[in-house]
């Protein structure tokens, strides 16, 4: 690999920024890192803020049920009827039930619904009442054989005790609810107390769902109730309240009963995403409250910072950049100026244009260069003064003879021969001579225009009429013509032969390429605030797209020159925005389309080349 050539001006570019960036990168990547760790451990905090949170919402709504259900326990017409055997007849036992449901419905309608801030559904089992199976006339009262066979039944403490999750049929549509159950003793029995009925209260679980999401770290991040044995009670997360993610292993080979009792986090892998894992314990219920916190949506925080400290950085790189390019030109420039102007010696310039007022190195190496290259002028021009004379003196001499010779070809000498072949013909009765040699001297007249570039439409249609009238004596019955201009625009100005060339290429390569009798047509109007002159013909037509290409290219055909020359001169005249464009007939042949502005005077005109709009 050959060796890198770079000039002055980019090294010191590439020094100057090299020497920023590296103690930015450094610096960048220690705050990144550091700020990294303090957000984890804010993050880590408040999540565990917000399990403590949760716990002591989820405590103080089950001390609310508790003593909800003891108020109930205690109620002294319950305690009645679970203390007495079952009736004998059907009357007295739909009777019990009825009292019963009302006893319920009572405490249902109470302010223990507002307490909790959920819906409460109670229900009570009682001890030997076979008979209840056969009269269901309430869903809150049953017979204990409707539970006692539940896998839960048995385990039952005599305090309130959470049974777990059950599925209520509420006004027909089907409520997720957290079943809690206390057993009932009859204390009017003559026994000591003997257990004689189960209460259970349902309690709609969206309330708990809405806490645990309200309390969620980031927008991905799940909360959930794990039970004793680690089985997921509740979850914010579907998936984790399935048991999809812990008991199917996916927390790295560690199963729920890994976590440690107590506060504690720690980054786990599940289900493919790190995971910070953050659990409290609840010593009443021996309860794990399990939190899962992306640690992509907890280093938000930081990637907002890091873009924004990217911003910074590069901001500060521009402005570095900005700096160096400004340095490293106003160090360059001089020297590249005085390559340039040594370059330039090569092909004999030996002008010296620099330009520097610094009074600095550069200045006093500037000057010496200027006066060096002053005296290697002055020895050029002394060695081939004489050499210049003598050419000076061919130019001038060959300068007369041109002009000699313009001399001899004088507008008048051509406009009296004319008008002697005229007078000769006429003399000699041959009018078709007369009016040809008539209508050339008018067209030499009015092409001539006594040297003026700009004529009137009324001339540039006396010339072209003239030209009309010639090559129809040439071609006789081959070729009519009409031409149609509106007085309005008569005085109206245009460029010097601006038709003929038009209306020669129409007789050239169309009028003579087809058997019929040719047909051209000029005509000139105002068309909106443009002058639009038109010359058609009926011959065989021709390409459009080459038409159009043929004005834009260099390429100097006998076809093309003609047009070509008239599209450009009006554009120097008028502006580029006006000239000439093609268009094909519909029953065969060319119109071509010129358009000028309407000017009936030159006087403040202003050429406006932007076309941009």
């Amino acid at each position: 690999m050959g060796n890198i050539h770079l000039n002055i001006r980019t090294k010191l570019i590439l020094y100057f920024l090299i020497s920023i960036l590296l103690p930015t990168t450094i610096i960048s990547i220690v705050f990144y890192t550091r700020s990294t760790e303090i957000i984890t451990e804010k993050i880590n905090m408040s999540v565990i803020k917000n399990l403590k949170s949760v716990e002591s919402i989820l405590l103080q709504k089950l001390d609310s049920i508790n003593d909800y259900s003891v108020l109930i326990t205690l109620n002294p017409e319950l305690q009645n009827i679970i203390s007495s055997a079952q009736p004998a007849e059907d009357e007295e036992i739909i009777d019990e039930i009825l009292k019963l449901d009302s006893i319920l419905d009572n405490y249902y309608l109470s302010d223990f619904s507002a307490l909790t801030q959920t819906a409460l559904y109670p229900k009570i089992y009682l001890m030997d009442r076979p008979k209840y199976k056969d009269v269901q006339i309430s869903d809150k009262v049953y017979d204990i054989s409707e539970v006692e066979k539940e896998p839960w039944y048995d385990s039952i403490p005599n305090q309130l005790s959470i049974v777990g999750i059950n599925q209520l049929n509420v006004s027909g549509r089907q409520v997720q609810t957290l079943r809690i159950s206390r057993k009932l003793v009859a204390l009017r029995s003559a026994d000591m107390a003997p257990e004689a009925a189960l209460l259970t209260t349902d309690i709609d679980t969206g309330y708990f769902l809405r806490l645990m999401d309200s309390y969620k770290a980031t927008a991905g991040s799940s909360i959930s109730l794990l039970d004793t044995n680690g089985n997921v009670v509740l979850s914010s997360n579907k998936q984790l309240e399935d048991g999809e993610l812990i008991r199917g292993g996916l927390l790295d080979g560690k199963s729920i009963d890994d976590i440690a009792t107590g506060s504690a986090f720690h980054v786990e892998k599940i289900g493919g995403q790190q995971m910070l894992v953050s659990t409290n314990y609840i010593q009443p219920l021996n309860w794990n409250i399990l939190s899962l916190t992306p640690l992509d949506e907890i280093n938000i925080e930081q990637r907002n910072l890091n873009t924004a400290m990217q911003v910074v950085i590069t901001v500060c790189m521009l402005f570095a950049l900005l700096v160096a390019l400004t340095l490293a030109g106003n160090i360059s420039k001089p020297i590249l100026a005085l390559v340039k102007s040594m370059s330039s010696i090569d092909h004999g310039n030996l002008d010296i244009k620099l330009r520097y007022r610094k009074k600095d190195e550069f200045g006093i190496l500037f000057n010496q260069y200027k006066n060096m290259m002053e005296k290697i002028k002055d020895l050029v021009e002394r060695l081939y003064v004489s050499e210049m004379n003598k050419k000076e003196a061919e130019l001038k001499a060959k300068d007369a003879e041109l002009k000699a010779l313009q001399a001899q070809i004088n507008p008048h000498f051509l406009y009296n021969a004319l008008d002697s072949i005229n007078l000769y013909a006429m003399k000699h009765n041959v009018p078709n001579i007369s009016s040809m040699v008539n209508s050339l001297s008018n067209f030499f007249r009015y092409g001539l225009s006594k040297g003026k570039s700009v004529i009137t439409l009324q001339d540039e249609k006396r010339h072209v009429e003239s030209y009309l009238e010639i090559q129809q004596m040439r071609l006789g019955d081959k070729l009519n013509y009409d031409i149609v201009f509106a007085n309005e625009v008569m005085k109206c100005l245009t460029v010097k032969l601006a038709l003929q060339p038009l209306v020669e290429n129409a007789i050239i390569h169309g009028i003579q390429n087809v058997e019929r009798t040719g047909h051209i047509r000029i005509t000139a109007d105002r068309v909106d605030d443009l002058l639009q002159i038109t010359v058609a013909d009926n011959g065989p037509g021709g390409n459009i797209v080459e038409m159009h290409e043929m004005l834009e290219t260099d390429n100097m055909s006998s076809r093309s020159f003609g047009t070509r020359n008239v599209n450009e001169r009006i554009k120097r005249v008028f502006g580029q925005k006006y000239g000439v464009r093609f268009r094909l007939n519909e029953a065969g042949g060319v119109t071509v389309i010129v358009e000028m502005p309407i000017l009936r005077t030159m006087e403040g005109y202003h050429v406006d080349d932007d076309i941009s709009g």
